[in-house]
């Protein structure tokens, strides 16, 4: 899944460069390049905030101490605050591709899944649908303060994603508003399940139902799959579940945003501000009326497809305020074997306007959480069923 080449990951997005990057610019005249050089480069290149200050004196740093080692230049990185901006070592590496690719569940708390409150404490984006934190009752938005007895508040983020990583039940100090509450939760290596699909009603009232848990490699074609099943099984409206998504791969959002009919998703906005379409050529599937269903662990790549269809006719959005974190993410793998995770892009919906830092109001506000599993209850169903009739013929 860490590989050369180019795909979007989304917590907002990921997408990979090849290793190796060009590192002229910022070696010393006649030396080899250290990698403090190539980090440093790729940096430049590719950062949202390179030109803020806090780089600028870290890059002058670096390149002072081109001789130190990575973890050395890692905790000088981790200073500058912006914890979306790190480096991976190999065994990291490996544990983030196996979760973008969601071959392991684990405690259902990925790696962009969590984010940092400003004092340092860890914040759960979502848990992931079926997972061991999700039937927990584990939330979004929940405060993780101590892991096995260990506070979260500033612990290094890698030191957060091992002790997360364990194998044997995990004990969690967690707070939701003013109360505080403990949960053992054990872990499971079963792979997750990203995409859940099933028909309700009969009839005219007959509605497809699509769940989907994260955006892992090739869920765009299954999703196409399934779309055109539930059109053969007579559904004449359908229901996109995104609650509790936390993003995944842009580009495999890009095509369910295509499959639902949203043929121009939206674009993404460099650092220098040029914007670039974000494309696929994942068929057009659906064309009866869409009902999205959005929660406050909708982030990323899901609220990246949720504005999409939003800006559609025929497509309606409902359910609780997203999360607000649209930014991309740029993985560079480095000739050392370790890695590099770059903010490179902010995403723009199909009007122009940026989604990051901006949480997506559905028209139909629902309260009552997101259930830890896939499917929708009595109040979805019966606006569902309302667009399927205006879709039957008189």
């Amino acid at each position: 899944m860490m590989r050369a080449g180019s795909a979007l990951w989304a917590f907002a997005a990921l997408a990979f460069a090849s290793a190796g990057s060009t590192v002229a610019a910022a070696t010393a005249p006649d030396s080899p390049p250290t990698a403090a050089d190539e980090i440093v480069t790729n940096i430049d290149a590719h950062y949202l905030y390179a030109g803020g200050n806090s780089w600028r004196s870290t890059r002058r740093w670096l390149l002072a101490h081109r001789e130190l080692s990575l973890p050395a230049l890692r905790r000088r990185i981790e200073k500058i605050g912006d914890t979306d901006l790190r480096l991976l070592s190999p065994d990291e590496i490996k544990i983030l591709s196996a979760e973008t690719a969601g071959k392991r569940l684990g405690l259902g708390l990925v790696d962009f899944a969590i984010s940092r409150t400003p004092d340092g404490i860890a914040r759960i984006v979502a848990p992931l649908r079926g997972s061991p934190s999700a039937r927990a009752g584990l939330r979004p938005g929940d405060l993780i303060v101590a892991i096995d007895g260990q506070a979260v508040r500033g612990l290094h983020r890698s030191a957060l994603f091992a002790a997360l990583q364990s194998r044997g039940p995990v004990r969690l100090v967690l707070r939701r508003g003013e109360h505080r509450f403990e949960r053992t939760i054990r872990p499971t290596s079963a792979p997750l399940k990203p995409l859940y699909s099933t028909i309700y009603g009969k009839g005219c009232g007959r509605i497809a139902y699509i769940g989907i848990a994260q955006f892992t490699p090739g869920i765009g074609r299954e999703v196409a799959a399934r779309a055109a099943s539930l059109q053969r099984s007579g559904a004449k409206a359908f229901v996109l579940d995104l609650r509790s998504n936390p993003g995944g791969l842009l580009d495999e959002a890009a095509s369910v945003a295509r499959v639902f009919g949203a043929l121009k998703p939206g674009q993404k906005e460099r650092a220098s501000g040029a914007r670039e379409p974000i494309q696929s050529d994942a068929p057009n599937i659906v064309s009866e009326p869409v009902l999205t269903v959005v929660d406050r662990g909708t982030a990323s790549a899901a609220e990246f497809v949720a504005a999409a269809l939003k800006a559609m006719p025929m497509s309606y959005l409902i359910g609780d305020r997203t999360n607000g974190r649209a930014q991309a993410q740029l993985f560079v793998p480095l000739k050392s074997g370790w890695g590099i995770v770059i903010p490179s892009a902010r995403l723009v919906d199909p009007n122009g306007a940026l989604l990051t830092g901006k949480s997506i109001i559905p028209a139909t506000r629902l309260g009552g959480g997101t259930e830890p599993t896939f499917g929708i209850g009595p109040p979805i169903i019966r606006y569902a069923q309302r667009l399927a009739a205006g879709s039957c013929p008189a």
